[in-house]
């Protein structure tokens, strides 16, 4: 009788942890289908493009004959994220103007235009010296406060500055002395999405696991800047995908799953075989297969010759899993660890009491103050921004073309999470506004 009564009773209920994400802000408006009139419109639009090359390079050989003209013009078409189309032409004009520079060029003292030749110098790799803002400082060794009435050189000094490497004192200091004064006059101064919104939407996982966050549009935000050109459609839509579904499972790990059901999903991530897939709960099944599946779908983008780079992508999955359980293991045992050790295997965040922040890591540490163990991470982040521009100026290590992905998803990143504030986790105005502009509104032609 006893027997039948345990048997029959209900499951003692899992303490979970949670929190109450909003859901996605964007509903269904990525999902579109393609008319035959709007075929006839992209055949029409694919010849006003060519035709616009074509003037933009008459534009460009146009201005060769003026440097300031001809740098504004560059800097231009590159802001306007079109520069992909213009490599060679925008290399060879920044290649000569590199050789053919000299300090009497600048015979005019305008500072943006100073500013704006160093930078896009140092942005295509060029290490020009930085000893050209000497002639901007005062006797005593100061930014002549006459420079306070130009706003757009101090603009231009601004953005150079920010391309600064380890040594540059000069920049630091033009950094310091902008920063105190932009302020001021700032109050003076004036869908490649559909197919991923289509797949995220059948995976269903806002009902599914509607603990975790559905944040597909603020993903291909972040990744669209970190490899925008048209011959990495399919890198973005790989990294979107993976992105979203890394998303996922940092939820399960951070927010949901107990620690012997983290244990079982990276054990089965492990294994990498649809079998394990019996072995989990329910909610985890479902994120589950869609890993499994999506990896599927690279295996079948890739040739035979680079089935490795599936390989290795596997490898990196089952390697942050590991790293996951690491931190889910630390907050089981209330562990806090090291910085060391924290730096080892997670990133700076802090979200529905997991694991300790970097910061609370070296306070426990260190017995300083907040503001110290931020102070020092602040002054951390900032060497990371001088070694990545150094490791992009020519002769480098590993080609631009990969240190310009890594250096926009770092720079995107910044744009997320500035000042402490997680713009992901808690998109607000100004992340839909940045998000309208890119994906939604038109650049008028």
């Amino acid at each position: 009788m006893s027997t039948d009564q345990s048997a029959s009773s209900p499951a003692p209920e899992t303490n979970r942890r949670t929190v109450n994400y909003h859901p996605s802000i964007w509903g269904n408006s990525f999902i579109v289908s393609n008319s035959p009139d709007d075929e006839k419109i992209l055949v029409y639009k694919d010849q006003q493009l060519e035709d616009l090359k074509e003037e933009v390079r008459t534009d460009l050989i146009a201005a060769a004959s003026n440097s300031s003209e001809r740098l504004k013009f560059i800097d231009a078409v590159q802001q306007l994220g079109v520069a992909y189309d213009f490599e060679k032409e925008i290399e060879e004009e920044l290649q000569n103007t590199f050789d053919n520079y000299h300090d009497t060029d600048d015979i005019n003292d305008d500072l943006y235009d100073v500013a704006l030749r160093f930078r896009l110098l140092r942005q295509q790799g060029f290490n020009i010296s930085c000893e050209i803002f000497n002639k901007y400082k005062d006797e005593k060794g100061s930014f002549k406060e006459s420079l306070l009435n130009d706003a757009w050189g101090l603009l231009g000094l601004y953005e150079a500055a920010h391309l600064r490497v380890r040594g540059e004192d000069i920049l630091d200091e033009a950094l310091a002395f902008i920063t105190t004064h932009l302020k001021s006059l700032v109050e003076h101064l004036e869908y490649p999405l559909s197919a991923q919104a289509r797949w995220w939407k059948g995976l269903d996982f806002s009902s599914k696991l509607p603990f975790a966050r559905d944040r597909l549009v603020e993903v291909y935000f972040w990744i669209a800047i970190s490899c925008f050109e048209p011959q990495y459609s399919c890198a973005r839509r790989i990294q979107t995908k993976f992105l979203a579904l890394v998303t996922t499972i940092d939820d399960i790990f951070d927010a949901y799953g107990t620690l012997e059901e983290l244990e079982l999903f990276t054990e089965a991530i492990g294994r990498w075989d649809t079998d394990s897939i019996h072995q989990l709960p329910e909610y985890m099944k479902t994120c589950y297969q869609a890993v499994l599946d999506f990896y599927k779908e690279i295996e079948e983008m890739e040739n035979i010759e680079r089935q490795f780079c599936v390989h290795h992508a596997k490898d990196a999955m089952k390697s942050w899993l590991q790293t996951y359980l690491v931190e889910a293991r630390w907050l089981h045992e209330k562990y806090i660890p090291t910085v060391e050790e924290y730096m080892r295997v997670t990133l700076f965040e802090q979200e529905r009491g997991h694991t300790p922040s970097c910061i609370e890591c070296y306070l426990k540490q260190h017995g300083v103050s907040e503001q110290q163990a931020y102070d020092e991470f602040h002054k951390q982040i900032e060497n990371a921004w001088k070694d990545m521009i150094g490791e992009c100026l020519k002769p480098t290590a590993v080609p631009m073309l990969l240190l310009s992905r890594l250096l926009n998803f770092a720079r995107t990143a910044d744009v997320i999470y500035k000042d402490q504030k997680d713009m992901f986790t808690y998109p607000g105005e100004v992340m839909k506004t940045n998000i309208t502009i890119l994906l939604i509104d038109p650049v008028p032609i």
